[in-house]
C-alpha cells in the first residue's frame, strides 16, 4: 500500500513539475528537496517565470509539500502572481509550518478571499516570526482584521508586520487581537486613520511607520503614551506627511523629554512649522541653562523633518542638526553629548 502511495505521489510531482510543464530545473529541483524533506533545504525562493507556469495542481501539491516540511524556515513569492484563486489552491493542503519562522507575499495580488485562504496556515504558524505582505492595494482593513485574529489565536508569536503600501485604513484589531511579541509594525502608505485606543499592549515596539496617515489627534496622544511609558522600547517612529499640527508636535515633543530609547523620528512631508522646529530645538539642547543643556534629549539620532527656504527656520533647523551630530557622534554616552552640547552653547556666547 506504502508503495502505491509513492508511485502516485511520484507520479503526481512528474506531471506537475516535470520538464513538460516548462518549470525551471532550479525550481522542480528546489520543490523536489521540499517535498522529500531535505534538512540542508531551509530557505525556499520561487519566482514568477516559475510559478506563473504552475497548474492548479502543482499549486495544491506545492503547499502539501511545505506543510509537511520539518526544515523549511524562510519562504519567499515575492511577486508570484498570485490572486485569490491561485492562494486558495496554494493554502488548501498548506494548514501548517512546524519550522516555518518567515513567509514573504509581497508584491502579489491577492485580497480577502486569499487572506482567507491563509487563516489555517495562520492559526498554526506558532513559530512564524516575519510576515510580509506589502505592496498589494488589495489587502484592505478586512485582511488586517483576518491576519491579526489568526496571528492572535496561534499564539501571537509574530515579532514583525510588514504591510506597507497597501489599502488598511482601521488597525484597532490590534486591541482586540493582542500581538504581545511584535516588535516591528510597517503601515507606510496606507492612510491609517482609526488606531487602537490603546498602545500600552506594544511596549515591546521598536519600530512604528505610519507614513501617508491620517492618524488625527488621538493617534498622536496614543503614540506619545507610549513613548512616555518606562517599559517602551520604540527606537524608530515614522510620521511622514500625517497632518500633524503645532498642538500634535507639542504632544510628541513633550513625550521625549524623558525616553531614552527612541532614535530615529521622520517627519518630513509635515507641516513643520516654526513653533514645531523650536519646540525640537529645545528638546535636543534646551540652552535656558547650563543644567538643562546639560539634561537635554541626547537619545534621537536621526531627525527627518521637511526642508524649507525660510530664513528663521532654516537657522533654527541648523542648531537642530548641530545637536543630532552631537547625540550620534556621542551615542550612548549622554554624559560625553551634554558635556558637548554645554561646551558648544553655553560657553559659546556666539552660538547662544
Amino acid at each position: 500500500m506504502e508503495s502505491e502511495q509513492n508511485c502516485d505521489d511520484d507520479n503526481n510531482f512528474r506531471h506537475a513539475f516535470g520538464e513538460h510543464t516548462g518549470i525551471s530545473s532550479r525550481c522542480r529541483k528546489e520543490i523536489d528537496r521540499t517535498k522529500s524533506n531535505d534538512p540542508d533545504l531551509t530557505a525556499l525562493s520561487l519566482y514568477l517565470s516559475d510559478v506563473g507556469q504552475f497548474s492548479d495542481l502543482a499549486l495544491e501539491l506545492l503547499g502539501g509539500y511545505i506543510a509537511k516540511n520539518e526544515h523549511l524556515k524562510d519562504i519567499d513569492l515575492e511577486a508570484c502572481g498570485l490572486t485569490d484563486a491561485k492562494m486558495s489552491l496554494l493554502f488548501r493542503n498548506w494548514t501548517m509550518g512546524r519550522s516555518l519562522s518567515r513567509l514573504d507575499l509581497e508584491g502579489n495580488e491577492f485580497g480577502v478571499d486569499g487572506v482567507r485562504s491563509m487563516v489555517p496556515f495562520l492559526n498554526n504558524a506558532r513559530n512564524l516570526i516575519t510576515l510580509h505582505m506589502n505592496n498589494n492595494d488589495n489587502i484592505n482593513t478586512a485582511c488586517f482584521i483576518l491576519m491579526v485574529e489568526a496571528l492572535h489565536a496561534a499564539g501571537g508569536s509574530i515579532e514583525e508586520l510588514i504591510l506597507n503600501q497597501c489599502n488598511i485604513d482601521d488597525i484597532t484589531a490590534l486591541e482586540h487581537y493582542l500581538l504581545p511579541r511584535l516588535t516591528s509594525l510597517d503601515l507606510d502608505h496606507n492612510n491609517v486613520q482609526s488606531m487602537p485606543s490603546s498602545l500600552e499592549n506594544y511596549l515591546k515596539l521598536e519600530q512604528l511607520w505610519l507614513e501617508g496617515s491620517s492618524i488625527g489627534r488621538e493617534g498622536f496622544k496614543m503614540i506619545a503614551k507610549l513613548l512616555q511609558n518606562d517599559g517602551s522600547f520604540l527606537k524608530s517612529l515614522d510620521l511622514r506627511s500625517n497632518n500633524m499640527d503645532d498642538l500634535d508636535a507639542e504632544t510628541l515633543v513633550n513625550s521625549l523629554k524623558c525616553n531614552t530609547m527612541m532614535r530615529e523620528f521622520y517627519l518630513e512631508g509635515s507641516n513643520v512649522t516654526e513653533k514645531i522646529l523650536s519646540a525640537f530645538s529645545k528638546l535636543l539642547n534646551d540652552i535656558s541653562s547650563i543644567e538643562r543643556t546639560y539634561n537635554s534629549n541626547h537619545n534621537l539620532i536621526h531627525l527627518n523633518l521637511t526642508d524649507s527656504t525660510d530664513a528663521t527656520i532654516k537657522k533654527i533647523t541648523r542648531h537642530i542638526n548641530q545637536a543630532i551630530r552631537i547625540n550620534k557622534n556621542n551615542e550612548g554616552n549622554s554624559h560625553a553629548a551634554g558635556r558637548a552640547k554645554v561646551i558648544g552653547t553655553q560657553l559659546n556666547s556666539k552660538e547662544r
